[in-house]
């Protein structure tokens, strides 16, 4: 499974800066990430329905609608989906001819279907020493981190702490991702519209969702380890709808801010994300394993702190040094000396230099 799971983000991230432009970004994330936050919306209650049917063999039949689901993704993802708009064979040539203007007009420096593109050397060295992708590998990583701790522990945290039954366990777990699921669509419309007006930078609008998810997930884990309890549902609610209000900020954050860092390069770049996630992940494994022996409020408070401040030092991090812009090593030489010839062409043409 987690083989598998590794070839999505670099496919889908090279897949992502063939077809949407840089003021796109942000909500075609969000509407991508949507995918998983719908998944723990209706996975976890309808798990634990099908758990229940014991009569059936519950758990294997978990595992079955699942992997019949994916099934009937695979056989439509591989109908209509092409590697750039020029292939597809469901768009009108109108479309295509815009998707590809805005691609070049907004400076993504290459055209998805250039061959040059791919050919050459990778500049590794600039790739792994870019302060700006050293900086999303932190936020990738506290992402993933605490993104497991809710995926696979949430409702051990249910059982445990709030003590809920089976049932009630699959709604009450639902409850961040629900909030996901609401608020990722907003914060992408937002951040792409703030983008596309020119109101602030691309960079001032992925530091305050960063630093909005950071800040809020700090505070639902300082909440779910010092104040909910199985006396005080609501306020474990609370900090679960903040949790997936903050967490749903992401895709305007450091989501937004890595494809644009080296659009050429998105795929190779993601693919070192994708290590820095599956490292995030098993270090939460980790930790929950070591320090959760016997369920107790107060191992899950000390898992809740490291959680908390985790996302307090990485927000902190990308709210000094995080970027949002296509880095210097980035740039594509031949695009940069037709933007230089361009210039030179429209200097000499101007009516005070032909006087």
């Amino acid at each position: 499974m987690g083989l598998g799971e590794d070839f999505i983000s670099p496919a889908q991230t090279s897949f992502i800066n063939r077809w949407y432009s840089p003021t796109e970004m942000a909500r075609i994330g969000a509407f991508t990430i949507t995918g998983k936050a719908l998944a723990g919306t209706v996975g976890f209650p309808v798990s634990s329905y099908l758990c229940q049917l014991q009569e059936i063999d519950g758990w294997r039949l978990m595992f079955y609608t699942f992997a019949i689901l994916g099934g009937i993704w695979i056989i439509i993802w591989g109908i209509y989906a092409t590697s750039s708009p020029s292939k597809h064979r469901c768009i009108s040539s109108e479309e295509k001819e815009y998707i590809l203007e805005e691609l070049k007009q907004l400076e993504m420096n290459h055209d998805p279907d250039d061959p040059k593109l791919y050919k050459g050397s990778i500049p590794w060295k600039s790739i792994l020493t870019s302060k700006a992708v050293i900086i999303n590998l932190i936020c990738q990583f506290t992402f993933n981190f605490s993104e497991a701790i809710l995926s696979a522990y949430l409702p051990t945290y249910i059982d445990q702490v709030l003590k809920l039954d089976l049932n009630q366990n699959g709604y009450f777990a639902m409850i961040s991702f629900f909030a996901q699921l609401i608020f990722q669509i907003l914060f992408g419309i937002f951040t792409d519209m703030i983008h596309k007006k020119d109101v602030i930078s691309g960079t001032t609008s992925c530091k305050l969702c960063q630093g909005l998810e950071n800040f809020l997930c700090a505070l639902s884990y300082l909440g779910l380890g010092f104040l909910a309890n199985k006396d005080h549902l609501f306020l474990a609610g609370m900090f679960l709808v903040f949790n997936g209000i903050g967490t749903a900020a992401s895709v305007g954050g450091f989501m937004t801010a890595q494809p644009s860092l080296a659009p050429q390069y998105a795929g190779i770049i993601s693919s070192i994300l994708r290590t820095t996630a599956a490292l995030g992940a098993l270090s939460s494994i980790n930790v929950v394993g070591f320090i959760n022996k016997e369920g107790t409020p107060i191992q899950w408070r000390t898992i809740w702190i490291i959680a908390a401040s985790l996302n307090v030092v990485t927000g902190i991090i990308f709210l000094i040094g995080g970027e949002a812009e296509t880095q210097e090593w980035a740039k594509n030489d031949e695009t940069e000396n037709d933007k230089t010839l361009s210039s030179r062409k429209s200097s000499t043409e101007h009516p005070l230099t032909n006087e």
